[in-house]
């Protein structure tokens, strides 16, 4: 989302200074530095925001992005690092298909900016056109609802509305192909997971680097503690809210949904004790106690709470000792933990880096069969 939002933000700046263009990572076969879904917005002078790889391939998505905004008909590319057919030593050793789509107007951004309105998963659909089928666009859609759509052909956006949602189930991004009334069409859905939300509890001077790590993420960051000069908010100018508040009210205060993390860094025994024994029950996909193993086993045996439930110590194994260092093993820590991962040394994993469908060496590629 962070990506997102910046080309969302990017494109209110530019949106007057000439044509515009969306490069967007559509597949990936091999190895490749970006993974399908990542995105670069293109303006006519040669600037763009966002990227599509590790900077190998921008200069020439930006050669191919003119030509889509003087004809206002978009392409998909596929580079083939495998070799080095374009003479500049790529060394990802991969097959990346990049979709470069003209914007046409200010309706193109509206699923984008409907993609940040609220904490919720979403999926992205963008129908790939071509010169020969022009009939290309973006529909958003949350649960089984469509918000918006930018998609005229009835059709499809039926098509999209009744099928998409029942095929793509994991959180990656997948191109789907699609025969529906005897013509073939291929999407590209994007599952858009709401940015971690990390609620941090306690105002010492060892939470600043935590949000400020956070905030580079462009996690969501919530400060609090109940002790009112521990909640300044020039004290945290990377959270976005600092909260003063009991431990007894923080439910009732602070909205804790399936993609927050809370870490418990005040130090205060009691107060991490009565935090705690309301934040347990939720059920939180991280919860985090900052200090020694002796005092978290002692908290969680009073508590009644088997270990294996929090993170305590909190981080991983960096050999950290300053705030600044802590700071790093424990959001590592939280990011590892969301993505489903151990965060241990890439070199000794066995398997690729990133999931990919085994049938078709993709990352995430489905194929859908309608009316046949």
């Amino acid at each position: 989302m962070k990506e997102l939002k910046l080309i969302v933000e990017k494109y209110e700046e530019q949106k007057n200074n000439g044509p515009l263009a969306l490069a967007t990572v559509v597949a990936v076969k091999g190895s490749s530095y970006r993974s399908p879904g990542a995105k670069m917005l293109i303006t006519s002078n040669g600037r763009w925001f966002g990227a599509v790889s590790g900077g190998c391939l921008e200069g020439d998505a930006l050669r191919q992005a003119r030509v889509v905004m003087q004809t206002g008909q978009p392409k998909c590319i596929t580079y083939d690092t495998t070799t080095d057919d374009l003479g500049v030593g790529l060394g990802c050793k991969g097959i990346i298909d990049i979709y470069i789509e003209p914007i046409t107007d200010a309706s193109f951004f509206t699923p984008l900016y409907q993609a940040l309105s609220n904490r919720a998963p979403k999926l992205l659909v963008t129908v790939l056109g071509s010169a020969d089928q022009m009939e290309f666009g973006k529909c958003l859609i949350e649960g089984a609802a469509v918000l918006s759509s930018t998609i005229k052909n009835e059709a499809l956006h039926a098509t999209i509305q009744n099928q998409i949602v029942s095929v793509l189930k994991d959180k990656g991004s997948s191109l789907v192909d699609v025969v529906s009334e005897g013509n073939s069409y291929q999407f590209f859905v994007e599952r858009l997971m709401p940015v971690i939300k990390l609620v941090v509890f306690g105002g010492g001077p060892d939470v600043k680097p935590v949000t400020q790590f956070a905030s580079m993420l462009n996690w969501e960051v919530v400060v609090t503690d109940e002790c009112v000069a521990h909640t300044a908010p020039a004290c945290f100018p990377h959270a976005d809210v600092v909260l003063h508040s009991l431990s007894k009210d923080v439910v009732e205060k602070i909205n804790f949904d399936p993609y927050t993390a809370c870490l418990l860094m005040s130090h205060n025994y009691g107060y991490d004790k009565a935090v705690l024994k309301l934040l347990h029950p939720i059920g939180l996909p991280y919860i985090g106690v900052m200090g020694p193993k002796k005092r978290s086993k002692e908290l969680l045996e009073e508590l009644a709470i088997e270990n294996q439930a929090i993170h305590s110590p909190v981080g991983l194994d960096l050999g950290s000792e300053t705030p600044d260092e802590i700071a790093l093993s424990v959001i590592a820590e939280i990011q590892a933990v969301f993505n489903g991962r151990d965060g241990g040394p890439l070199k000794e994993k066995k398997t690729p880096i990133h999931r990919r469908n085994s049938s078709f060496g993709h990352v995430f590629k489905h194929t859908l069969v309608l009316n046949e």
